[in-house]
This record gives structure tokens, C-alpha cells and sequence, in this order.
């Protein structure tokens, strides 16, 4: 029986006559093959390449796609420098090769302006090949050159992570598909023929975006000067009229400054009577009236300044339309500065449909489009849905239509309310739906999502088709 002690030690004793290279070579390879998805695998290869060589940054493409970064736990497709790496895989994909050193000069000049921005100065190129496929690429960066020891390391390293990649890939690829379909049989002739008249109608095409109701030429009321707002006179999407009082400023410290601006006009004043009387009888005195003369002067500009400030403290509308703020507590007791923005006066006849498309999307917008609007949250959260909705009796005590009108009316591609599809969900459906609304943290609070998780409030789907786009 072997002493346990006596076997590490000779382990021990084995490793320590290894090269740390083969060593690492033998921990990645060993890693690699035990990855559990394509996610971990990309993170072994831009983090735990180190073993082998130093560089600074490292990506995983995937042919069409970068899959992974160096110290980032995902690759975001819209983020500026993924979208730059992405054009700069695509090239280097392009030309194909084996492994080789990358720098701004190899790339179009287009490219190569940006480089110093994103990467340093020196790079690797490795492509993953296993079976005479390519299966994608490592792009290592780093400040240096990278050496010859470390270019044949890479070298050796790249079929075992290739044959990892494969793992996850499937066996045939889409070339040998349409091969064995494309075969001459009567069977699949006909197959083709009817794929291809399929291919002749239209196929639509869906973009979910968010969508608000905006005023097309909104007046900004801004902050008059330096303070902290004491009170609102006016509610959230109120109408008012030009010259209604909108919110006043707290006139604490513009009353202290008045005072103190006075009582130095009123000290200016008697030390210029003093003077203009001494130099009756004293001529010395009279260079002294000069000088109280300016200070006087400008005391005078001091204070009416004051005064200014004090009469600027209420902020008034200078046209008519809704005042549009989000809540009064979020102002009232909230420091300003000098032109900050307040509110918005929007004219309720001039309100358009603003909807915003992700940029990831690549969508054609081009005009007459078709749009969807799905509107009926979260206005329903207040007062519940219209009786047409929910099938409910009619209140003659509450108008839901005038309520949504307030909103949707003014949209000039908005149809008349009660031409909405009404759909009743099922209880999965329902169940999604809620579950989506528990993710809204960015735009509805607490209290919202509760009202909302209400069954008779999520069962339902109200939805618009626009005139026009």
C-alpha cells in the first residue's frame, strides 16, 4: 500500500521538472474541453490566455459576432467600441490566414483612425481551426510586440480551443445542407419550387419600440435666478392661460439681500448729504463729493437689482398649454439654478406620436408604414378600463374615454378610441404579462406595479392601428 504523503511528494517532484508553459498549455486545454456553454468557453480565452503570455485585451469572434471581451462579463452589441471591434473581426475574417500580427496599418484607413482610441499599439490574430474549419478567432492585444515564444504558444493553444468550439457547433454545416437539398430528386425539385413561390410574398416585418405623446413645439419655462422653489400653483398637464402664475421661488434670502442692499443706499445717501454740506465751507471737501457721489451711484444699482431679484421670484405663463411636469414634490424645496428647466408649455393642438426605435433594430422606417400602438397601460391603472373593454357596466359617474383622450386625443394618426382590438389574454399569457410589468423598475414605481398586478387590470390587450406613420 502506497504512502499518501510519499505520492504528492513525487508529484511534487514531477511537476516542478515541467515547464510552467506546458503546464498552462495543459490547465487551458484541460478547461476548455470542460466548458459548459460557448459563454464559458469565451471567457477562458480572453481571461485565462494570461497563463500563457501577457497582453492587454482580448476578444472572441464567432464569424459573425463579437461573443466575448476581455474584463467585461458581456460583449453589449451597441456599445461603440463592440460595434468598431466587430467591423475590424469582420476584415481580418474576411482575408482569412493563419495566426497573425495586427496593427492599425494592416486595416483600411477608415478602421485604422480609431485604432489608438480602442486598442494599444500591437495585436495577434488567431484563428480557430479544427477539421480544415474555421470555427472563429481570438484577437489578442497588447502595448508590445508580441513575441515569438508567445506567437508559438497561441499557435498550439488555438486547435485545442477550436476543438472545444466545436463541441458547442453543429456537425453539419449550412453548406453541406443545401448540398444534400439542392440533390437532383423529383421530390425535392418540387420542395424548391414551392419554397420559391413562397419566397415571392412579402414577409412583414416587427420592431417593438417606445412610444410617447410629445408637443411638437414646446415652450421651456426655466428657472428665473439662483434659489430654491417654495411652491407649484399649478398641477401636472394643467392648462393655463398666458399670465397664469406657474411656481414662486423662495424669497427668504432675495428679502435678506434687498435689506442689506438698502441699508447700504441709505449709508451711501447720508455720507454723500454729509459731504455735499461740508464742502460749502471747506473746499478740501469738495474731492470728497465726487467720490460718495459714485458710491452712492452704485448702492443705487445694488438695490435696484435687489429689487429686480425680489420681483422675479413669481414665474408666470407666457402663452397658453399644459403644463407638463412629472409631480410637484419632485420641485417643491428643490434647489435651482439660473436657467435651469422647470416645465414645458405644450400646445395641445400641435401633439405628435414621438416612438423610439432601438438601434440594434436595422429597420427601414420609411413613411406610411404601418404602426401598432399599444396604449392601455398604465392609463387604466386610475380609473379602470371603459365599459367596452372589460365587458363591465357603464359608469355614469366616471368617463375613462375623456380621461385617455387627454392623452391620445391630440395625436393626429390616432383613430377614435373605441376602434381598439380588445383581446382577452389567457391565464399564461396573463402571467407573462405580469411578469413583465414586475421589470418595469425604470418607469413605474412601486405602487403602480401593485395597482397593475391587479388581474382585472392585466388580462387585457388594447390596441390602435395608426392611420399613417
Amino acid at each position: 500500500m502506497s504512502n499518501p504523503a510519499t505520492a504528492r511528494q513525487s508529484a511534487s517532484a514531477v511537476t516542478s521538472r515541467v515547464p510552467r508553459e506546458l503546464l498552462a498549455l495543459l490547465q487551458l486545454g484541460r478547461r476548455a474541453r470542460s466548458a459548459e456553454n460557448v459563454e464559458t468557453l469565451g471567457f477562458i480565452f480572453v481571461n485565462e490566455s494570461r497563463q500563457l503570455f501577457e497582453y492587454r485585451q482580448a476578444a472572441v469572434w464567432l464569424g459573425a459576432r463579437v461573443a466575448s471581451l476581455s474584463g467585461v462579463p458581456q460583449a453589449e452589441a451597441n456599445a461603440p467600441y463592440v460595434q468598431w471591434l466587430t467591423e475590424v473581426c469582420r476584415e481580418l475574417w474576411r482575408e482569412g490566414g493563419t495566426s497573425r500580427a495586427v496593427t492599425a496599418a494592416t486595416l483600411p484607413a477608415v478602421l485604422a483612425e480609431s485604432w489608438a482610441e480602442w486598442l494599444p499599439a500591437h495585436a495577434l490574430w488567431l484563428p480557430l481551426l479544427h477539421l480544415d474549419r474555421v470555427q472563429g478567432a481570438v484577437l489578442f492585444a497588447a502595448d508590445e510586440p508580441i513575441p515569438d515564444f508567445a506567437v508559438a504558444l497561441a499557435n498550439e493553444i488555438g486547435p485545442v480551443y477550436a476543438h472545444a468550439l466545436a463541441a458547442f457547433r453543429p456537425r453539419r454545416t449550412a453548406r453541406e445542407h443545401v448540398i444534400a437539398v439542392l440533390r437532383p430528386t423529383r421530390r425535392r425539385i418540387l420542395v424548391l419550387a414551392a419554397l420559391f413561390a413562397v419566397a415571392l410574398f412579402p414577409i412583414r416585418q416587427s420592431v417593438p419600440a417606445a412610444a410617447e405623446v410629445v408637443p411638437l413645439e414646446p415652450f421651456l419655462v426655466r428657472a428665473p435666478l439662483d434659489g430654491v422653489i417654495d411652491r407649484f400653483l399649478v398641477q401636472p398637464n394643467q392648462f393655463v392661460k398666458a399670465g397664469t402664475p406657474l411656481f414662486v421661488m423662495d424669497i427668504t434670502a432675495l428679502q435678506a439681500r434687498n435689506n442689506v442692499a438698502r441699508n447700504a443706499y441709505d449709508t451711501a445717501l447720508e455720507e454723500y448729504r454729509q459731504s455735499a454740506q461740508a464742502a460749502v465751507t471747506d473746499d478740501k471737501s469738495k474731492l470728497d463729493v465726487a467720490v460718495r457721489r459714485g458710491e452712492l451711484q452704485e448702492r443705487s444699482v445694488e438695490l435696484q437689482y435687489a429689487a429686480d431679484q425680489v420681483g422675479r421670484v413669481q414665474v408666470k405663463a407666457e402663452r397658453d398649454g399644459l403644463a407638463v411636469f412629472a409631480d410637484i414634490n419632485d420641485w417643491q424645496g428643490k434647489a435651482v439654478i439660473l436657467g435651469e428647466r422647470i416645465l414645458t408649455l405644450a400646445d395641445p393642438s400641435t401633439a405628435a406620436l414621438s416612438i423610439d426605435f432601438p438601434a440594434s433594430s436595422n429597420l427601414d422606417i420609411r413613411i406610411g408604414m404601418p404602426v401598432t400602438l399599444y396604449a392601455e397601460l398604465p392609463y387604466c391603472i386610475f380609473h379602470g378600463w371603459p365599459a367596452w373593454v372589460d365587458g363591465s357596466e357603464p359608469d355614469a359617474q366616471r368617463d375613462v374615454d375623456a380621461y385617455w383622450s387627454s392623452f391620445l386625443g391630440d395625436v393626429p394618426e390616432m383613430p377614435p378610441l373605441r376602434s381598439a382590438t380588445v383581446e382577452r389574454l389567457s391565464e399564461q399569457q396573463a402571467a407573462a404579462r405580469l411578469n413583465a410589468i414586475d421589470s418595469y423598475h425604470a418607469s413605474l414605481n412601486y405602487g403602480a406595479r401593485k395597482l397593475l398586478a391587479n388581474p382585472d387590470f392585466h388580462r387585457f390587450e388594447v390596441r390602435w392601428n395608426l392611420n399613417t406613420l
